[in-house]
């Protein structure tokens, strides 16, 4: 089996393990509210970075040199945790799945915004069919439904932002540091607003050994196995393949949930999909 062959089998992999989180994410909603989800959803993933930086013995020099930079992408990730969890809650596993692949958008235009880089013809016929396909998908169902797909838009920005962020500060920080710090301190901004509001619900706890599992299944096998197929496949190829992630989401929910998204929003993510595939495929070097 050679390169190409691997990171084409192991992007779709990563693809299939990092969706399962919009399915579970829902799934535990039946049990608490959208914010206190997102307080616990990225400690154990917390916990587990401590470990590993802890067994290679480079914890202390890490936080030392390190935690301003998590800090920073922290606070900007904060924002994508809230409203990531809380258009699941509103429009479903489903939708918000089409709807927050719009981060690849976002992620072309603040690198051009910020970083000065290029946009071509084809790129821009990405992002038109891209935005076609998301204004499909938002103007189909009720007004809350739409107020969903706003709330999920912001969310990708958000996470376009932090991946900006990512890209200007973190470039000799070790990935498993990044995640750790990132999800510590998004936990910790997360849990401030959520207490202050007086909006967190206590959560069973025979359920939060299940949120443990699907938070380290997504956020750390599925970014493991993702940084892999980079290595085999390349960033540009790579991340087209992201744009599976809402096909295996729509295959888990309807298994899970028994439930299927209208004609409408299938039609408009299908459009969506295909312009972010072109934008992708288009690009002379990867964004973010």
């Amino acid at each position: 089996m050679n390169n190409t062959t691997k990171g084409i089998l192991l992007a779709i992999l990563a693809s299939a393990i990092l969706s399962t989180a919009n399915v579970s994410a829902q799934y535990f909603l039946k049990f608490t509210n959208a914010e206190s989800l997102a307080v616990v959803w990225y400690v154990p993933t917390v916990v587990a970075a401590l470990l590993i930086t802890a067994w290679k013995g480079k914890l202390i020099s890490e936080i030392k040199n390190h935690w301003k930079q998590g800090l920073v992408i922290g606070i900007i990730y904060s924002f994508a945790a809230l409203f990531w969890f809380k258009s699941i809650a509103m429009i479903g596993a489903e939708r918000a799945g089409f709807v927050t692949r719009f981060e690849t958008i976002f992620a072309v235009l603040l690198a051009v915004l910020f970083l000065k880089e290029k946009l071509n013809r084809k790129e821009a016929l990405g992002i038109f069919i891209a935005v076609a396909g998301t204004l499909i998908i938002s103007y189909s169902g009720s007004n809350y439904a739409r107020l969903g797909s706003l709330v999920a838009l912001f969310a990708a920005l958000a996470i376009a932002a932090h991946l900006l962020a990512a890209k200007i500060l973190l470039k000799t920080m070790d990935k498993v540091t990044m995640l750790g710090f990132r999800n510590f301190f998004t936990s910790l901004f997360v849990a401030v607003y959520v207490f202050s509001i007086g909006a967190f619900k206590p959560i069973p706890l025979n359920v939060l050994p299940s949120i443990a599992f699907f938070s380290l299944l997504s956020s750390f096998v599925g970014f493991y196995v993702l940084f892999i197929a980079l290595h085999h496949l390349g960033a540009a190829k790579t991340g087209a393949f992201r744009v599976l992630d809402p096909v295996f989401i729509v295959i888990y929910a309807s298994l899970i949930f028994s439930t299927l998204p209208n004609a409408q929003v299938l039609i408009g993510g299908a459009i969506t999909l295909a312009g972010i595939l072109i934008l992708s495929l288009s690009r002379e070097k990867a964004a973010l």
